[in-house]
């Protein structure tokens, strides 16, 4: 589906199998089923979210199937060669978003682990919203590559990064601030005020939602280099990734003076932010682009939404706090639409160029037609 453009269909798919694990977890947590409902509440979110792109595959994609008898020996040749170090890497990267739990599980038991798995359940899921980005990113770069000369295609590949870097960043950094600066009040309302370990489970959710945002800065690096080909250029995330995990997890122990779930999330996230920047700096190297350019087209219209998020974080948090759960809810969720006004108010008068501007009214004029257009046809 993604291959076909159908970017639009996966992400729906995906949010409401999220919405419904959310849900979940509130309901068979608040009953006791503890790092089990966890599992259930995940394996419900898989079942939905397969269910609806296997049946949404076949109602609109009639021309696909599978079968042995449609495998042809140069197609094998190329999914050995390509395919395979796309699934290297695609194990590599599973091992590493899970490094966290498997430490905590070998050292401290399953009951850390889960906590690092509650921590990490918002920035793991929201991340899902700007990987809509790499999508698109991804048949761009092929495009590209394939139709330029050398000098054209660095020029016009080092647009596109920078352009799908930017947006993506914009939108990851308008979750990731509320959930730094309002870490507290959202899990007192998702999981209860009386929360065991919360002094834990916050700082943590605070240091995995920073290491998401950072981590998802490589998102159009990788998009690209796949579409260009060059799927081993990946290696230069995931290696000094294993690097730095083997000098990061020690030493947080012998901060620390023992293993604590802080510290080895903590660890985890510096080894994280640490590659990444390995594998920007190694973008910005093959598309020629300067880091001055960057900081100041991705990197700086990133920050606001911090600013927004943590002018409000005090009034959220002592609201929320004197609160049951449901009005803590309702305080969250105005607190949002303050927040969400204030960033489009901040990215129509600092932050975006009359051109994006333009497409941005171009997008929601051609949304709005669509959406009446279904109306007159219903």
């Amino acid at each position: 589906m993604t291959g076909t453009q159908r970017i639009v269909s996966t992400q729906v798919f995906v949010t409401i199998s999220i919405l419904v694990e959310f849900a979940l977890i509130v309901w068979l947590v608040g009953a006791g089923r503890g790092i089990r409902g966890l599992a259930e509440a995940y394996l419900v979110r898989t079942l939905i979210n397969d269910g609806l792109t296997i049946w949404w595959a076949r109602r609109k994609l009639t021309w696909l199937h599978l079968s042995i008898r449609l495998v042809r020996r140069e197609s094998l040749r190329y999914v050995v060669h390509f395919g395979g170090l796309v699934q290297f890497q695609t194990m590599l990267s599973i091992f590493l978003a899970s490094v966290e739990r498997v430490a905590a599980l070998a050292v401290l038991g399953a009951s850390a682990a889960g906590l690092l798995d509650v921590a990490k359940k918002w920035p793991v899921s929201l991340s899902t919203i700007p990987t809509a980005f790499f999508a698109a990113l991804l048949p761009a770069a092929s495009h590209v590559d394939a139709a330029s000369s050398h000098n054209e295609k660095l020029r016009n590949l080092g647009k596109l990064y920078l352009q799908g870097s930017r947006y993506s960043n914009l939108c990851t950094a308008a979750f990731v601030a509320v959930l730094a600066f309002w870490a507290g009040p959202i899990m007192n309302v998702w999981l209860g005020p009386a929360l065991p370990m919360r002094y834990t489970l916050i700082p943590l959710f605070v240091v995995f939602s920073l290491a998401m945002h950072v981590h998802m800065l490589t998102g159009a690096g990788t998009s690209i280099f796949r579409g260009m080909g060059r799927v081993y250029e990946e290696f230069t995330y995931s290696i000094p990734n294993l690097v730095l995990l083997a000098v990061t997890l020690p030493a947080a122990r012998w901060i620390e003076g023992r293993w604590t779930p802080f510290g080895i999330g903590a660890a985890v996230c510096l080894a994280t932010a640490g590659s990444a920047c390995v594998l920007m700096g190694r973008v910005l190297w093959v598309l020629d682009l300067r880091l001055t350019e960057f900081v100041r087209v991705v990197i700086v219209p990133g920050l606001w939404p911090y600013l927004l998020a943590g002018a409000l974080a005090w009034p959220v948090a002592r609201l929320v706090g004197e609160l049951n759960r449901w009005q803590g809810a309702g305080v969250l969720l105005a607190a949002s639409v303050i927040y969400a006004a204030g960033g489009i108010a901040v990215l129509n008068l600092w932050v975006l160029t009359d051109d994006e501007k333009q497409k941005g009214l171009g997008m929601i004029r051609h949304g709005l037609g669509a959406l009446r257009g279904r109306e007159v046809a219903a």
